[in-house]
Formats: structure tokens, C-alpha cells, sequence
């Protein structure tokens, strides 16, 4: 029986939607405050890891990106324990 997606929060601007997807490895949109969706993480197997994949026309601050790199750093050693 598979798992309900999750829905994960590390600070207070962004959120990580889980995919459904039937694969080995997980999908997540990130989502802002106002629920748009501003990209997708993703495992991309030439780089074997998890990786950012992002809309155009997207912007970041430092808060933003410290969150998306604290969730790709928690997905990639999960990944590889």
C-alpha cells in the first residue's frame, strides 16, 4: 500500500508538495505563499541527485533559497543513507 503524499514546511515562504509519481525516487513542487507554483524537485539520474527544476520568469530571495537548499540537502543524504 503506497503512502500518502506529504506536504512539508521548513520555514515560513515556501512549501514542498509531494508528486504522486510511480518511480524509485520522489517529486515535490515548491510552492509559495500565494500557491503558485514555482518549480519542481526531482531526481535527475545524470547527476544522481535531487535537483531544482524551475519555472521562467521565477524570483528568489536568500530566505527562499536557504529553504530550497535545506530540503535538497535533506532529500540527497536520504537518498544516499
Amino acid at each position: 500500500m503506497a503512502s500518502e503524499p506529504t506536504t512539508l514546511k521548513l520555514g515560513g515562504r515556501l512549501v514542498f508538495n509531494e508528486v504522486p509519481f510511480h518511480g524509485k525516487t520522489k517529486r515535490f513542487y515548491v510552492v509559495n505563499r500565494d500557491g503558485h507554483t514555482l518549480g519542481q524537485i526531482l531526481f535527475r539520474p545524470g547527476w544522481r541527485r535531487y535537483v531544482l527544476d524551475i519555472q521562467d520568469m521565477v524570483c528568489f530571495d536568500a530566505e527562499c533559497l536557504e529553504e530550497i537548499v535545506t530540503f535538497l540537502k535533506q532529500l540527497n543524504e536520504a537518498h544516499h543513507a
